[in-house]
């Protein structure tokens, strides 16, 4: 981790894990600022050199599946000033996935990373130092413009990974896939290494 003391911005409607995870991100060397509610998360952003957002996507209610208000709160956080964002969950949701992560003509996608919260800390602070390295939203929109389903399916060869395992319709549904397991086994490093030998051209 860099010397220098990166500044996180947390937001989570129940207090305990505002609490908690704080504790935890200051322990591993991160300024934290935290925040129940989306209004106080814009007062801090604007207020403190926030170099990273771990937004939780319902921030309303717990229990309300339409409940979407961390992404339209890390949507914008976007159009303030562009910065990583994690979407963390308790609850996989497919739709938050594809909102927080797909990129619009013209817009930056809301998130870099989603996250479900039992996956643990440990998968967390991965996620952090990844997110402030590798730009997960870039990279995946790289891997759409440059690689058609042959390139595509040697790329998963030399990742040892098999094509017709990840999930989605779509190439880019696959592509995304790929992204979110290389994520959670914090091997992104290695995707953009492969990336890099096979399109050398290009700005990884």
């Amino acid at each position: 981790m860099s010397t220098i003391t990166r500044h996180i911005l947390l937001v989570d409607n129940i207090p305990e894990t505002l609490i908690l995870t704080s504790e935890y991100l200051e322990q591993n060397g991160y300024a934290v600022q935290s925040a129940a509610q989306p209004f106080h998360a814009l007062v801090l952003f604007i207020d403190y050199p926030i170099d990273l957002a771990v937004i939780d996507v319902r921030l309303q209610n717990e229990n309300d599946e339409h409940d979407k208000s961390g992404i339209k709160l890390a949507q914008i956080l976007q159009l303030i000033r562009p910065l990583p964002i994690i979407v963390v969950s308790t609850y996989r949701s497919v739709s938050a996935v594809r909102k927080s992560l797909h990129h619009l003509p013209g817009k930056r996608a809301p998130a870099v990373y989603f996250l479900l919260k039992r996956e643990g800390y440990p998968a967390l602070l991965d996620a952090i130092e990844q997110a402030l390295t590798i730009n997960t939203v870039h990279l995946l929109e790289k891997m759409t413009d440059r690689f058609n389903e042959t390139d595509f399916k040697m790329l998963c060869l030399r990742l040892q990974l098999s094509f017709t395992d990840l999930a989605g319709f779509t190439l880019r549904d696959r592509m995304l896939s790929l992204l979110e397991y290389q994520q959670r086994r914090t091997q992104l490093h290695e995707l953009v290494r492969q990336c890099r030998e096979l399109r050398p051209d290009q700005d990884w």
